[in-house]
């Protein structure tokens, strides 16, 4: 889509794709047929626009019904031509591996009958001999310092604007509860329908496969329910299109051939789609800690990414905290760091207090998002759950879990319960903003995990740990 897009918005980028794929390079035929066309414009020297391809799409008789809408819709969601070079090197790239999957099961298919040796190496020799002619570009195509300098900068193609690359690799993040599934799911309708993701961020339109071996069937089926009323409530514009979101509530472990091999099948007429995996730990047959278990699953991820530029969303858990480990988003991963080090973008969920605060923790192709709240509002009268925006977040997940350890690292340091003004006072020299404290004191409070009381004669609070016994008399700190 993105080269057929880059193609029409820009008459130069025609020949620049050109030169290095051909029609046979394209896997869906309604693309080979734009792009048969859009050359057959260019070779009359004819501009190319919605209104010029559809007559020759007509005049060809290669016109079909969707088409058109088809058209509007790829030509909306191409910002740029600037990366059409890019964006044709990875549509002849996916070909070529689409043509060795293919001949992986025609040469089986040939053993199987008892084919001669020289019809075996033939058909090879057929298959490959293309891949050594380089194109007109050559094996490397460099980009002019000028042009770096002076060219218009290529737009980051993506899937959920400023948060998830297409074709890339997505972690989710977060303590078990928290709403990774109905952030998930959020996203994934949202996707399926061209809704903005949470009312804010845009997406483009896509199928999902959803993998979800924790819900459950009933489960899964009122989430989605609840989450469709509740999109039609804010965006009654938008549609889900029938057939677009497909739920397994089934592991999708890729390490295992026949489950890649099914997950390839799946993809095959739709090799653009977002994969959703919930949870990541059900799809991962090795040791959560072992690094070479991990760089073989997402080495397995990496192949089928590249046979079909599918988005990958893992959705996934974080570790304990520990006030002896750092609370950072990227160290709250469970398991190990070669998790967060495969992924293109991280997105970490906590909850603190009563708001989901997201922390856009990693992001490998462009700056990282603002961190953000998002408010999950659940009506039981009318079977609704809508998620929304709730502004960008003044305190990030970093600070706040920082200033948590801090406080609990403190207080067990202390030989006696902290009055707020001497935790505000320590908290000053270890260079914590009063908010920050503040917000990491309340959340500790209502998870439990440090105690308040307010004895008489005691103008404020003292705090301590539930392991501290509290004092009937003073001294107090």
């Amino acid at each position: 889509m993105a080269l057929i897009g880059s193609m029409v918005l820009d008459r130069a980028a025609i020949a620049k794709a050109r030169a290095i794929v051909s029609e046979p390079d394209f896997y869906r035929p309604w693309h080979q047929s734009f792009f048969r066309a859009i050359g057959a414009l260019d070779d009359l020297n004819t501009p190319v626009d919605l209104i010029t391809l559809t007559d020759e799409l007509r005049t060809t008789h290669k016109l079909e019904d969707g088409m058109v809408e088809y058209l509007m819709t790829m030509f909306s969601q191409v910002p740029s031509a600037a990366r059409v070079e890019h964006y044709a090197n990875i549509v002849l790239r996916v070909s070529r591996e689409r043509a060795v999957w293919n001949l992986s099961h025609s040469l089986s298919a040939m053993l199987k009958n008892k084919r001669p040796l020289p019809d075996l190496i033939k058909h090879i020799t057929e298959t490959i001999e293309p891949f050594d002619q380089p194109s007109k570009n050559g094996l490397f195509a460099p980009i002019d310092y000028n042009d770096m300098l002076t060219g218009e900068l290529p737009e980051e193609p993506w899937l959920v604007a400023d948060l998830i690359p297409e074709g890339g690799l997505a972690l989710l993040v977060g303590d078990g509860g928290v709403g990774k599934s109905w952030v998930a799911y959020h996203m994934s309708q949202c996707v399926t329908s061209g809704a903005p993701f949470l009312g804010r961020f845009d997406v483009r339109v896509r199928p999902v496969l959803y993998f979800d071996n924790e819900s459950g069937e009933r489960h899964a089926k009122e989430r989605i329910r609840k989450l469709n009323n509740g999109m039609q409530s804010l965006e009654p514009t938008f549609a889900i299109t029938r057939g677009l979101l497909s739920v397994f509530h089934q592991p999708c472990r890729v390490e295992e051939p026949e489950h890649s091999d099914g997950l390839l099948r799946l993809l095959d007429p739709h090799p653009d789609a977002l994969v959703v995996i919930d949870p990541l730990c059900d799809s991962f047959m090795g040791d959560e800690n072992s690094a070479s278990d991990w760089s073989h699953f997402f080495e397995r991820l990496r192949r089928i990414r590249q046979q079909t530029c599918a988005t990958f969303l893992l959705v996934h858990h974080a570790r304990k905290e520990s006030p002896l480990n750092s609370s950072r988003a990227g160290q709250m991963v469970r398991g190990s760091t070669a998790i967060r080090d495969a992924a293109d973008s991280l997105i970490f969920l906590k909850l603190i207090g009563d708001s989901l605060q997201v922390e856009h923790d990693k992001s490998r192709r462009a700056q990282r998002a603002a961190p953000f709240t998002i408010t999950i509002a659940h009506d039981q009268l009318t079977d609704t759950t809508t998620l929304a925006f709730g502004g960008e977040s003044t305190v990030s997940h970093a600070k706040s879990l920082d200033a948590l350890n801090w406080l609990t690292r403190t207080l067990a340091q202390a030989d006696a319960p902290l009055h707020t003004a001497e935790l505000d006072r320590l908290a000053e020299l270890a260079d914590i903003a009063p908010k920050t404290l503040r917000v990491a004191r309340d959340n500790a409070i209502a998870s439990g995990s440090i105690l308040r009381d307010s004895p008489k004669g005691i103008n404020g609070y003292l705090y301590y740990l539930p392991e501290m016994c509290f004092p009937t008399t003073p001294p107090y700190t």
